[in-house]
């Protein structure tokens, strides 16, 4: 007889898959990061988390001169020390309008989003 997998579980599996996928896009310290989280997050956070992750470096990647050369995947935690409240001031700032990096359109974000 066939198990019947929960709606809860398939999504479970499914962001398991998606957070894997973005994983391999980060710098590989972010995966100790999510190592350490997956105990006390669901896999619906840890997944938005990730999201969010990746768009702090593109933006890293795209907007500050320092890491214009840069690949995703070459940021160490060091250049995370050397990151500015200027920095973070601009990134916030970016959020409010920025294209996705998969299509041409345009995400805004209110206050809260912020």
């Amino acid at each position: 007889m066939e198990k019947r997998i929960t709606y809860h579980e398939q999504t479970d599996v499914e962001n398991t898959l998606k957070l894997r996928e973005v994983l391999k896009t980060l710098p590989s310290f972010a995966k100790d990061f999510f190592r350490v989280i997956s105990t006390t997050t669901s896999t619906s956070t840890r997944i938005k988390y990730a999201y969010d992750i990746r768009i702090f470096f593109q933006f890293l990647l795209s907007e500050n001169p320092v890491y214009s050369r840069y690949t995703m995947q070459e940021f160490t935690l060091a250049d995370l020390d050397n990151i500015t409240a200027l920095d973070l001031e601009e990134y916030i700032e970016y959020l409010s309008a920025y294209k996705s990096p998969d299509d041409d359109e345009y995400i805004t974000n209110g206050e809260r989003g912020l």
